[in-house]
């Protein structure tokens, strides 16, 4: 009875232990799963508004697959770890493919205001002329601004833009205190932006035919 007893403990023992290696396989399948995804750190390019450094990673954008078929739905997540260095915590942000020529037909860009760290996205692969093919996807983060300048030295005006009338006969030329009535409406610009570029193989499917 003891032998048997002890063959029944072991047995026990041994389900158990392979119950418990099971569970472990499964959870390191799906970390494994969960590991797949591209993240590619998204980089400042242009700085003339926040100073951040050139270079500077800002965040990441992931991608769950790199390659796959015509018609593929990629899942992807921008994270965005300095959202709260910009205005009211939120930044434009566009999806767009820079290899138009690749594309069957026109890819138009997805574009979003982000105002959370992270915002999941998806998109479709589009139609290429040829496989396999390789698309060249760019995220952009970006901020565009434009300031009025007050003119109070010699009228650099590339054209007359007086309220008065000009006796000039050519574009203004006057070289002597600007004679505007109101504020010049010469404009600077300023910009940010920060990218990603993630490139994804089409492998399969049926291309599309040329126009």
């Amino acid at each position: 009875m003891q032998q048997k007893s002890g063959v029944r403990q072991a047995t026990v023992v041994l389900l158990a232990a392979l119950m418990l290696f099971s569970v472990a396989c499964t959870k390191a399948k799906k970390d494994n799963q969960g590991n797949q995804f591209v993240s590619i750190p998204i980089k400042v390019t242009i700085d003339q508004i926040y100073n951040f450094t050139i270079g500077e990673d800002i965040g990441e954008a992931r991608f769950e697959i790199s390659a796959g078929p015509i018609g593929a739905r990629v899942n992807a997540l921008s994270f965005l770890e300095t959202l709260s260095r910009f205005p009211n915590q939120q930044i434009n942000v566009r999806l767009e493919l820079l290899n138009q020529d690749a594309a069957q037909q026109n890819w138009p860009p997805i574009e979003w205001v982000q105002q959370t760290n992270e915002l999941p996205f998806y998109f479709i692969i589009p139609l290429v002329e040829t496989v396999p093919s390789i698309l060249d996807f760019r995220l952009l983060v970006y901020q565009d601004e434009s300031t009025a300048q007050s003119q109070t030295k010699a009228d650099d005006d590339t054209v007359d833009d007086d309220t008065v009338i000009d006796d000039d006969a050519v574009a203004d030329d006057d070289t002597t205190v600007d004679d505007d009535t109101t504020v010049d409406d010469d404009t600077t610009s300023r910009s940010f932006e920060a990218e990603a570029v993630f490139l994804f193989t089409v492998n399969k499917g049926k291309p599309g035919s040329g126009s």
